[in-house]
């Protein structure tokens, strides 16, 4: 039975018969993982309260499975203290991760972004959309999806009061301001660099970043985002 080892963060978990649970986990070294805690419920289990989200831990495992078995569950430090809009923020990167990466697939850059991502939104200084975008442009270029910001398609450099087009499988198009769906290449350039000094770039960037997610989803929904507008629709009613 192959045993390995990694740091890694629970993204959720969820019961498995009486006493145990299934937890999805994304690893340093071996990337995202389903693995089961075995009587992880039992009030003596060494798992027990563990394999809560937003827990950075020391992980061992055996299995040759999809499922492989937990055996060590360590915590490196506190939890990331994500909280109210940031919970939810949370959770979104936490889905697109069990969506979109492969399992035993590892993604070591990606892996250090997303606890950074954590981090930044556990602190609350940085805008929670900011901080969501720069991890969506990481997590696309990982996926091999890379978005080329700084030229158009045509290899012409990006320019900061033009209009653009920007399709998933073609770059950015220059077309005229009155254009459906078209951004600024300003808000283009702040993408590619991450700088949201200007407010309305970071708005442009939002639709933008929706729509190349949607992409590689291929039509399947994100049950976060139900979520928030669950939430807001009960919060303004």
């Amino acid at each position: 039975m192959a045993r390995a080892s990694s740091t890694g963060v629970i993204l959720h978990s969820y019961s498995y018969r009486e006493t145990s649970l299934v937890a999805e986990v994304f690893t340093l070294s071996h990337g995202r993982l389903s693995v089961i805690a075995k009587g992880a419920k039992r009030p003596r289990s060494a798992f027990r309260g563990m394999l809560r989200p937003f827990w950075l831990l020391d992980l061992a495992w055996s299995g040759r499975s999809d499922l492989v078995t937990l055996t060590r569950a360590d915590p490196l430090g506190p939890r990331f203290g994500v909280e109210g809009e940031g919970l939810l923020c949370g959770f979104y990167v936490n889905e697109l991760i069990v969506r979109l990466l492969h399992r035993f697939d590892p993604h070591e850059a990606l892996f250090q972004r997303y606890v950074n991502t954590l981090e930044e939104l556990a602190a609350g200084q940085a805008p929670r959309e900011a901080v969501l975008r720069g991890f969506e442009k990481h997590l696309l270029r990982e996926l091999g999806y890379a978005l080329v910001l700084d030229r158009d398609e045509s290899g012409q450099s990006i320019r900061a009061g033009e209009h653009y087009r920007y399709l998933a499988d073609r770059g950015a198009i220059a077309v005229d301001a009155s254009a459906a769906g078209s951004i600024r290449g300003a808000s283009l350039l702040a993408l590619e660099q991450e700088d949201w000094q200007d407010p309305a770039c970071l708005q442009e960037v939002k639709s933008l970043m929706r729509r190349m997610i949607d992409v590689r989803l291929e039509g399947r929904p994100l049950q976060s985002r139900r979520l928030v507008r669950q939430i807001r629709q009960l919060a303004s009613g």
